[in-house]
């Protein structure tokens, strides 16, 4: 279907079978919405499997275009050489051009932004790579390819929620009442305010991750619900050995359920 592949043409909304996905866990719940026509929208760019099999073909890519330091979406730097060797902007990847966005993001370098900051309806952004993600009022209309590192997110004006991947980000929610989810306990996290930016780095046993917070009113760990304002009031005691990972050395009954 169109959701794994540009070169199909079965409606990622098909029923039947197992129609919308490739394979077993992946099943994303697709609303692209319709065009002027009454037409379901179609990707602009390669989707997943497309640029895996580019790939196989060809090679992996080694211009600068997808070389790391890109940001997709507003504030887009992602650019092309045109036939006339003019450097200018990816359209599919330029938010304000590209208002409902249907694409895969793919690099193959690091410090890569996906920045949602112009839309005014809430988002769900999820940063693993092989995952979807929700924005401009569609549903899983954002793919990360595999292997691609999006480290860094903006935020529009909704409420949104941003799931972090194992790498370390660094979230800008915007406006909104916006939510992060991390994937350990609130005891595996050492936390730290500067600057009104809140620093969550994630001590537990082959982690090193630093997750760096603005504008973010309420995390998600896997045991618990917390309101990030209170993170600031979290203390290190060094109570039972002075290990990060264990809940005694921190002062968590300052920290709301």
């Amino acid at each position: 279907v169109r959701t794994w592949s540009i070169m199909l043409y079965i409606d990622p909304n098909a029923t039947g079978g197992n129609a919308g996905r490739f394979a077993a866990g992946y099943n994303p719940v697709v609303n692209w919405g319709a065009d002027a026509g009454g037409n379901t929208r179609t990707p602009l760019t390669p989707m997943g499997l497309d640029v895996i099999a580019a790939q196989r073909l060809l090679g992996a890519p080694t211009s600068f275009t997808f070389g790391g330091h890109q940001t997709f979406g507003f504030n887009s730097n992602v650019h092309y050489i045109d036939i006339t060797g003019t450097q200018k902007l990816l359209a599919p990847y330029d938010f304000t051009v590209d208002t409902v966005p249907i694409v895969t993001l793919y690099d193959y370098g690091l410090n890569n932004t996906l920045d949602l900051s112009g839309f005014s309806l809430a988002s769900q952004v999820d940063l693993h790579d092989g995952a979807f993600s929700s924005a401009a009022g569609l549903t899983d209309n954002i793919f990360i390819e595999w292997g691609t590192r999006i480290d860094t997110a903006v935020g529009g004006i909704g409420d949104d929620i941003f799931i972090a991947n194992a790498d370390g980000n660094t979230i800008d929610g915007g406006a909104g009442n916006n939510t992060l989810e991390l994937g350990d306990k609130r005891a595996s996290y050492a936390y730290s305010v500067s600057l009104g930016v809140i620093s969550l780095t994630d001590t537990a046993p082959g982690h090193a991750a630093i997750n760096r917070l603005e504008h973010i009113q309420t995390v998600i760990f896997s045991d618990g619900t917390v309101a990030a304002g209170a993170l600031s009031g979290i203390t290190w005691t060094g109570a039972v050995s002075n290990d990060y990972g264990i809940a005694g050395n921190w002062n968590l009954d300052q920290v709301p359920s």
